[in-house]
């Protein structure tokens, strides 16, 4: 027989409150990776900031926006970052200062999870994909399944296309493929 709440540390012979103190933080989290995989967006990217895949009056927890797809939600991190990764000059730490702010982040862990991830201190724009890949492992998990949906190739490799291109935000993945089509064939 399997047990469902075995992976939860839940014993037979605790208090039953602490069990379902357990089982409860265990529903919260999924719930809440389940609401960010329907939001597309794996790096909790704040409402308003005008990228491509945004969709217009919808949020969850009344401050991030929901994208269209996983792939316009990985694009704007990837927009995010080229902009943090200029304005600071590349500082690993003045990026994740900026992005994961202390009043709401473990800024330090987090940097330093990303700074393992990537390598150097210093970043520049080759190192996006390296930056973004610790960036969706850092806040999703590193081997949850929704981390893996994001950085499947399919999903990580075109966003990283896609976001080599100033688009209106008003543009969906749709939008954003029939663009990158006719670039194509423009060429």
């Amino acid at each position: 027989k399997t047990c469902l709440t075995k992976n939860l540390n839940v014993s037979w012979k605790a208090p039953l409150e602490e069990n379902q103190k357990r089982i409860d933080l265990y529903n919260m989290t999924f719930i809440f990776k389940k609401k960010q995989m329907q939001y597309n967006n794996p790096a909790n990217i704040e409402i308003g900031q005008g990228y491509a895949g945004e969709v217009e009056g919808q949020t969850y927890a009344d401050r991030f926006a929901v994208f269209d797809s996983p792939q316009m939600g990985v694009r704007a991190l990837f927009r995010d970052l080229m902009t943090k990764i200029e304005r600071h000059k590349g500082d690993i730490n003045a990026i994740m200062n900026q992005f994961a702010p202390t009043h709401e982040n473990d800024t330090v862990k987090y940097s330093d999870y990303v700074m393992s991830q990537v390598g150097k201190q210093q970043v520049t724009m080759d190192d996006l994909p390296s930056m973004a890949k610790a960036i969706i492992e850092y806040e999703n998990g590193i081997k949850s399944p929704l981390t893996s949906i994001y950085l499947q190739d399919i999903v990580f490799n075109e966003a990283l296309e896609l976001s080599k291109h100033s688009m209106p935000k008003d543009y969906t993945l749709e939008k954003a493929r029939s663009f990158m089509s006719n670039l194509q064939e423009s060429k």
